[in-house]
């Protein structure tokens, strides 16, 4: 039952964190980063993702970046994000 509901997570590492005081904020900055990546991804979203920063917030390590999970919908979105994860090596925006 757990591995279930799990098998659609994904987690992404190494994406910068927005510094603005306001929390709601950061998580608007992170939905964006995330549909940019699953876009370039070729990942098509049909309802509303929350990205959920993983560890605790530490200002003074501000360039710590912690990972990003999200919840997709389908197993089968999360295999096409695993699948074409090489084109965001040759992607200028996420270098």
């Amino acid at each position: 039952m757990d591995m279930d509901r799990r098998k659609e997570n994904i987690i992404f590492f190494n994406v910068p964190e927005e510094t603005c005081g306001d929390k709601n904020c950061q998580v608007a900055a992170d939905v964006v980063t995330c549909k940019n990546i699953l876009s370039t991804l070729d990942v098509v979203l049909t309802g509303p993702i929350r990205p959920i920063r993983l560890g605790r917030y530490d200002p003074s390590k501000s360039n710590r970046k912690r990972p990003i999970k999200i919840t997709l919908e389908s197993n089968d979105q999360v295999n096409r994000t695993i699948r074409n994860y090489k084109h965001l090596k040759s992607s200028t925006d996420f270098v």
